[in-house]
Protein backbone atom coordinates (compact mmCIF):
# COMPACT_ATOMS: atom_id res chain seq x y z
CA UNK A 1 0.00 0.00 0.00
CA UNK A 2 1.72 3.49 -0.95
CA UNK A 3 1.05 6.57 0.50
CA UNK A 4 -0.30 7.85 -2.72
CA UNK A 5 -2.94 4.88 -2.53
CA UNK A 6 -3.45 6.40 0.71
CA UNK A 7 -4.28 9.81 -0.15
CA UNK A 8 -6.60 8.97 -2.64
CA UNK A 9 -8.51 7.28 0.06
CA UNK A 10 -8.87 10.23 2.22
CA UNK A 11 -9.83 12.34 -0.63
CA UNK A 12 -12.58 10.01 -1.54
CA UNK A 13 -13.60 9.93 2.02
CA UNK A 14 -14.20 13.66 2.33
CA UNK A 15 -15.97 14.08 -1.29
CA UNK A 16 -17.84 10.56 -0.51
CA UNK A 17 -18.02 10.36 -4.71
CA UNK A 18 -16.20 8.47 -7.02
CA UNK A 19 -16.32 10.62 -9.97
CA UNK A 20 -15.49 13.86 -7.96
CA UNK A 21 -12.33 12.35 -6.17
CA UNK A 22 -11.43 11.06 -9.72
CA UNK A 23 -11.32 14.41 -11.17
CA UNK A 24 -9.68 15.96 -8.03
CA UNK A 25 -7.14 13.60 -8.40
CA UNK A 26 -6.61 13.36 -12.11
CA UNK A 27 -7.06 9.69 -12.61
CA UNK A 28 -9.85 7.62 -14.16
CA UNK A 29 -12.61 6.64 -11.94
CA UNK A 30 -11.67 2.58 -12.92
CA UNK A 31 -8.05 3.45 -11.38
CA UNK A 32 -9.46 4.57 -8.54
CA UNK A 33 -12.00 2.04 -8.22
CA UNK A 34 -9.12 -0.84 -8.22
CA UNK A 35 -6.80 0.87 -5.75
CA UNK A 36 -9.66 1.21 -3.36
CA UNK A 37 -10.55 -2.64 -4.12
CA UNK A 38 -6.88 -3.59 -3.42
CA UNK A 39 -6.87 -1.33 -0.06
CA UNK A 40 -9.76 -3.45 1.15
CA UNK A 41 -8.24 -6.57 -0.16
CA UNK A 42 -4.94 -5.67 1.83
CA UNK A 43 -6.68 -4.95 5.00
CA UNK A 44 -9.52 -7.51 5.21
CA UNK A 45 -11.89 -4.59 5.75
CA UNK A 46 -14.73 -3.03 3.69
CA UNK A 47 -14.00 0.80 3.82
CA UNK A 48 -17.06 2.20 1.41
CA UNK A 49 -20.84 1.58 0.59
CA UNK A 50 -21.71 2.32 -2.33
CA UNK A 51 -25.02 3.82 -2.43
CA UNK A 52 -27.07 6.01 -4.96
CA UNK A 53 -26.21 9.41 -3.78
CA UNK A 54 -22.30 8.13 -3.83
CA UNK A 55 -20.48 6.24 -1.35
CA UNK A 56 -20.40 6.07 2.80
CA UNK A 57 -17.81 5.51 5.34
CA UNK A 58 -17.99 1.75 6.72
CA UNK A 59 -16.70 2.17 10.88
CA UNK A 60 -13.82 0.54 9.80
CA UNK A 61 -13.30 3.30 7.12
CA UNK A 62 -13.89 6.10 9.11
CA UNK A 63 -11.64 4.80 12.03
CA UNK A 64 -9.00 4.43 9.21
CA UNK A 65 -9.36 7.33 7.61
CA UNK A 66 -8.89 9.38 10.81
CA UNK A 67 -5.69 7.49 11.15
CA UNK A 68 -4.59 8.05 7.42
CA UNK A 69 -4.99 11.60 7.82
CA UNK A 70 -2.64 11.77 10.56
CA UNK A 71 -0.22 8.98 8.86
CA UNK A 72 0.04 11.78 5.90
CA UNK A 73 0.61 14.52 7.97
CA UNK A 74 3.80 12.73 9.84
CA UNK A 75 5.00 12.10 6.40
CA UNK A 76 4.68 15.40 4.81
CA UNK A 77 6.45 16.62 7.84
CA UNK A 78 9.52 14.36 8.13
CA UNK A 79 9.63 14.63 4.15
CA UNK A 80 9.89 18.17 4.25
CA UNK A 81 12.49 18.38 7.30
CA UNK A 82 14.24 16.14 5.28
CA UNK A 83 14.18 18.18 2.21
CA UNK A 84 15.79 20.99 4.41
CA UNK A 85 18.51 19.15 5.73
CA UNK A 86 19.63 17.94 2.30
CA UNK A 87 22.23 20.31 0.12
CA UNK A 88 20.89 22.07 -2.78
CA UNK A 89 23.81 20.16 -4.59
CA UNK A 90 23.15 17.27 -3.34
CA UNK A 91 19.42 17.46 -4.92
CA UNK A 92 18.33 15.07 -7.65
CA UNK A 93 17.89 15.00 -11.46
CA UNK A 94 15.73 12.89 -13.64
CA UNK A 95 16.48 12.46 -17.29
CA UNK A 96 13.79 11.08 -19.24
CA UNK A 97 13.94 10.19 -23.09
CA UNK A 98 10.47 8.79 -24.58
CA UNK A 99 9.13 7.85 -28.41
CA UNK A 100 7.75 10.98 -29.83
CA UNK A 101 4.72 8.59 -30.13
CA UNK A 102 4.68 7.59 -26.62
CA UNK A 103 4.84 10.98 -25.37
CA UNK A 104 1.35 11.75 -26.30
CA UNK A 105 0.27 8.81 -24.21
CA UNK A 106 -2.19 9.99 -21.08
CA UNK A 107 -0.96 7.90 -18.93
CA UNK A 108 2.61 8.53 -19.79
CA UNK A 109 2.02 12.00 -19.49
CA UNK A 110 -0.04 11.96 -15.57
CA UNK A 111 2.50 9.46 -14.37
CA UNK A 112 5.61 11.97 -14.83
CA UNK A 113 3.38 14.77 -13.55
CA UNK A 114 2.26 13.05 -10.42
CA UNK A 115 6.07 12.09 -9.82
CA UNK A 116 7.00 15.56 -10.07
CA UNK A 117 4.48 16.96 -7.88
CA UNK A 118 5.78 14.38 -5.41
CA UNK A 119 9.42 15.45 -6.01
CA UNK A 120 9.76 19.13 -5.67
CA UNK A 121 13.43 18.65 -5.34
CA UNK A 122 13.99 16.62 -8.75
CA UNK A 123 15.07 18.32 -11.66
CA UNK A 124 13.42 16.75 -14.74
CA UNK A 125 14.91 16.88 -18.39
CA UNK A 126 12.25 14.99 -20.52
CA UNK A 127 12.93 14.76 -24.20
CA UNK A 128 10.84 13.84 -26.66
CA UNK A 129 12.56 11.54 -29.22
CA UNK A 130 11.66 13.02 -32.98
CA UNK A 131 13.29 10.35 -34.86
CA UNK A 132 14.89 6.84 -34.15
CA UNK A 133 14.97 5.54 -30.56
CA UNK A 134 18.91 3.84 -30.50
CA UNK A 135 20.58 1.88 -27.20
CA UNK A 136 22.58 4.22 -27.41
CA UNK A 137 20.22 6.47 -25.91
CA UNK A 138 21.11 4.83 -22.52
CA UNK A 139 24.45 6.18 -22.26
CA UNK A 140 22.70 9.39 -22.05
CA UNK A 141 19.76 9.13 -19.88
CA UNK A 142 18.38 8.20 -16.50
CA UNK A 143 15.21 6.48 -17.82
CA UNK A 144 14.44 5.80 -22.03
CA UNK A 145 10.49 5.09 -22.20
CA UNK A 146 10.47 3.27 -26.10
CA UNK A 147 8.32 1.01 -27.99
CA UNK A 148 11.44 -0.71 -29.20
CA UNK A 149 12.93 -4.09 -27.66
CA UNK A 150 16.99 -4.05 -27.29
CA UNK A 151 18.05 -6.95 -27.88
CA UNK A 152 21.62 -6.59 -27.01
CA UNK A 153 21.52 -4.12 -23.95
CA UNK A 154 24.75 -3.07 -21.73
CA UNK A 155 25.75 -4.82 -18.33
CA UNK A 156 23.00 -3.85 -15.90
CA UNK A 157 20.36 -1.95 -17.74
CA UNK A 158 16.71 -3.09 -15.85
CA UNK A 159 14.05 -3.13 -18.45
CA UNK A 160 10.45 -4.02 -18.44
CA UNK A 161 7.37 -4.71 -20.83
CA UNK A 162 4.35 -2.15 -19.43
CA UNK A 163 1.88 -2.05 -22.21
CA UNK A 164 1.76 -4.05 -25.43
CA UNK A 165 -1.38 -2.04 -27.42
CA UNK A 166 -3.41 -3.08 -29.96
CA UNK A 167 -2.86 -1.43 -33.45
CA UNK A 168 -4.65 0.47 -35.60
CA UNK A 169 -4.80 1.53 -39.17
CA UNK A 170 -4.56 5.31 -40.14
CA UNK A 171 -6.09 5.47 -43.59
CA UNK A 172 -6.96 8.73 -45.58
CA UNK A 173 -10.20 9.62 -46.04
CA UNK A 174 -12.42 8.41 -48.92
CA UNK A 175 -10.25 5.10 -49.09
CA UNK A 176 -11.70 1.52 -49.86
CA UNK A 177 -11.74 0.72 -46.55
CA UNK A 178 -12.89 3.28 -44.10
CA UNK A 179 -16.56 1.92 -44.07
CA UNK A 180 -15.09 -0.80 -41.82
CA UNK A 181 -15.42 -0.71 -38.12
CA UNK A 182 -12.43 -3.37 -37.52
CA UNK A 183 -9.84 -4.41 -40.02
CA UNK A 184 -8.05 -7.68 -40.51
CA UNK A 185 -4.31 -8.08 -41.91
CA UNK A 186 -5.84 -9.95 -45.18
CA UNK A 187 -7.89 -7.00 -45.54
CA UNK A 188 -4.48 -5.12 -46.26
CA UNK A 189 -3.96 -7.05 -49.67
CA UNK A 190 -2.79 -4.85 -52.01
CA UNK A 191 -2.36 -1.82 -50.12
CA UNK A 192 1.07 -0.04 -49.52
CA UNK A 193 2.11 0.25 -45.95
CA UNK A 194 3.98 3.05 -44.68
CA UNK A 195 7.37 1.69 -42.33
CA UNK A 196 8.99 4.65 -40.11
CA UNK A 197 12.18 3.42 -39.01
CA UNK A 198 12.08 0.07 -41.81
CA UNK A 199 15.35 -0.59 -40.65
CA UNK A 200 15.26 -0.74 -36.98
CA UNK A 201 14.20 -4.41 -36.70
CA UNK A 202 13.74 -4.40 -33.09
CA UNK A 203 11.51 -1.61 -33.41
CA UNK A 204 7.21 -1.97 -33.39
CA UNK A 205 6.89 -1.18 -36.86
CA UNK A 206 9.56 -2.67 -38.69
CA UNK A 207 8.06 -5.91 -36.73
CA UNK A 208 4.58 -5.10 -37.78
CA UNK A 209 5.57 -4.52 -41.57
CA UNK A 210 7.30 -8.52 -41.35
CA UNK A 211 4.17 -9.71 -39.24
CA UNK A 212 2.14 -8.44 -42.59
CA UNK A 213 4.19 -9.71 -44.68
CA UNK A 214 4.57 -12.98 -43.75
CA UNK A 215 0.66 -13.40 -43.74
CA UNK A 216 0.25 -11.49 -46.82
CA UNK A 217 3.54 -12.39 -49.21
CA UNK A 218 4.06 -10.47 -51.99
CA UNK A 219 0.18 -9.30 -52.33
CA UNK A 220 1.17 -5.79 -49.82
CA UNK A 221 3.90 -3.48 -50.99
CA UNK A 222 6.15 -1.46 -48.28
CA UNK A 223 7.16 1.97 -48.41
CA UNK A 224 9.67 2.52 -46.14
CA UNK A 225 9.67 6.65 -44.30
CA UNK A 226 12.09 8.37 -42.30
CA UNK A 227 10.02 8.52 -39.27
CA UNK A 228 6.08 8.56 -37.79
CA UNK A 229 5.43 12.21 -38.56
CA UNK A 230 6.26 11.75 -42.46
CA UNK A 231 4.49 8.68 -42.71
CA UNK A 232 1.48 10.61 -41.14
CA UNK A 233 2.14 13.18 -43.59
CA UNK A 234 1.95 10.68 -46.77
CA UNK A 235 -1.42 9.38 -45.24
CA UNK A 236 -2.95 12.49 -45.36
CA UNK A 237 -2.21 12.82 -49.04
CA UNK A 238 -3.20 9.29 -49.64
CA UNK A 239 0.05 7.58 -50.47
CA UNK A 240 -0.13 4.43 -48.03
CA UNK A 241 -1.68 3.49 -45.13
CA UNK A 242 0.05 3.52 -41.43
CA UNK A 243 -0.27 0.95 -38.52
CA UNK A 244 0.40 2.20 -35.48
CA UNK A 245 -1.05 2.86 -31.69
CA UNK A 246 -4.31 4.50 -31.16
CA UNK A 247 -2.63 7.84 -29.58
CA UNK A 248 -0.55 8.41 -32.90
CA UNK A 249 -3.50 10.38 -33.66
CA UNK A 250 -3.06 12.96 -31.24
CA UNK A 251 0.13 13.48 -34.11
CA UNK A 252 -2.93 14.60 -36.99
CA UNK A 253 -2.96 18.29 -37.86
CA UNK A 254 -6.22 17.97 -35.75
CA UNK A 255 -8.09 15.38 -33.57
CA UNK A 256 -10.97 15.98 -35.50
CA UNK A 257 -9.38 15.81 -38.55
CA UNK A 258 -11.52 14.70 -41.39
CA UNK A 259 -8.63 14.04 -43.25
CA UNK A 260 -8.06 10.14 -41.96
CA UNK A 261 -9.61 7.41 -40.27
CA UNK A 262 -8.74 5.40 -37.46
CA UNK A 263 -10.00 1.91 -37.34
CA UNK A 264 -8.96 -0.77 -35.49
CA UNK A 265 -6.43 -4.21 -36.49
CA UNK A 266 -8.11 -7.71 -35.68
CA UNK A 267 -4.98 -9.72 -35.56
CA UNK A 268 -3.18 -10.14 -32.35
CA UNK A 269 0.18 -10.53 -33.86
CA UNK A 270 0.33 -6.56 -35.03
CA UNK A 271 1.26 -4.80 -31.28
CA UNK A 272 2.63 -1.50 -30.22
CA UNK A 273 4.52 -1.91 -27.18
CA UNK A 274 5.93 0.65 -24.42
CA UNK A 275 9.04 -0.38 -22.64
CA UNK A 276 11.35 1.11 -20.21
CA UNK A 277 14.82 0.91 -19.36
CA UNK A 278 16.97 1.91 -16.82
CA UNK A 279 20.56 1.55 -16.76
CA UNK A 280 20.92 -0.20 -12.94
CA UNK A 281 25.06 0.65 -12.75
CA UNK A 282 23.59 4.49 -12.38
CA UNK A 283 24.05 6.58 -9.55
CA UNK A 284 21.02 8.17 -9.44
CA UNK A 285 18.49 6.98 -6.65
CA UNK A 286 15.66 9.19 -8.33
CA UNK A 287 15.74 7.36 -11.40
CA UNK A 288 15.55 3.93 -9.45
CA UNK A 289 12.75 5.21 -7.42
CA UNK A 290 11.13 6.58 -11.13
CA UNK A 291 11.33 3.25 -12.19
CA UNK A 292 10.35 1.15 -9.54
CA UNK A 293 6.92 3.24 -9.01
CA UNK A 294 6.32 3.36 -12.94
CA UNK A 295 6.56 -0.40 -13.14
CA UNK A 296 4.45 -0.74 -9.98
CA UNK A 297 1.92 1.62 -11.53
CA UNK A 298 1.21 -0.51 -14.82
CA UNK A 299 1.82 -4.04 -13.70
Amino acid sequence: MTTEHLYEFLILSKLRSYSQAARELFISQSILTRHIQEMERELQAQLFVRTTHGVTLTQAGRLFAARTEALLEDCARATHQFSDDIPAAGRGQLRIACSLEISYADHIRLFVSRFMERSHDVQLTFDVIPDSMPAELLSRYDIVISPCRYLDLPMGVRSQLIHSHSTYAIIPAGHRLMGHSVLSIRSLEDETILVPYADELFGPYAQNWQAIERVLGGRVRCRPVKNATSAIALTVMGQGILIGPRYLRNLLPSVNSSSTVCIGISDRICRFPEYIYCPAYLENGTAHVFYEEFVGEFL
